[in-house]
């Protein structure tokens, strides 16, 4: 079977047109997998800075407590923690006896007539001391004078420096 020559001429200009259409979608779906890929990558970097910034603070924290700064007993460590929150006269400071990790040491602060404020502000700093103080028992009673006091009994542990 022999093709006319505008046989031919209109099969050649269906093949041109299906050869430009083909090339549209495959252009505009290779630039549609490039921003794909472009917006991946960019959450990637992202992903990789915020993972960069937790490794930084995680070797930060492990050389911090070795760095404390603790070169004193404990009990004088804390009486000056007291004082520094103007307690020195109403604390009282007892050594805990620990069996089990040797590298702890423990010690129990009892606080006597103390405000909420007061009792707040002392909590706080044993949390955020540079020590490192880890906070294993807490008891708030209220103090028998009068209601607006109160009696604070507190078990902290910390590494032996």
């Amino acid at each position: 079977m022999m093709l006319s020559n505008r046989e031919k001429l209109l099969l050649v200009l269906l093949g041109t047109a299906l050869a430009v259409v083909l090339l549209y979608f495959g252009v505009k779906g290779l630039r549609g997998y490039e921003a794909e890929l472009s917006h991946r990558i960019t959450q990637q970097e992202a992903m990789l800075a915020r993972v960069e910034a937790l490794e930084d603070e995680l070797s930060r924290l492990n050389v911090e407590p070795r760095a404390r700064g603790r070169n004193q007993p404990l009990i004088s460590y804390v009486e000056q923690l007291a004082a520094r929150n103007r307690l020195r006269d109403r604390v009282q400071l007892n050594l805990l006896s620990r069996r089990g990790d040797k590298n702890l040491e423990g010690i129990e602060i009892k606080v006597a007539d103390m405000t909420l404020d007061e009792m707040v502000n002392f909590i706080h700093a044993l949390e955020n001391d540079r020590a490192g103080f880890v906070i294993e028992h807490l008891e708030l009673t209220p103090a028998f004078r009068t209601k607006n006091r109160l009696r604070l009994l507190v078990r902290v542990l910390a590494y032996k420096s």
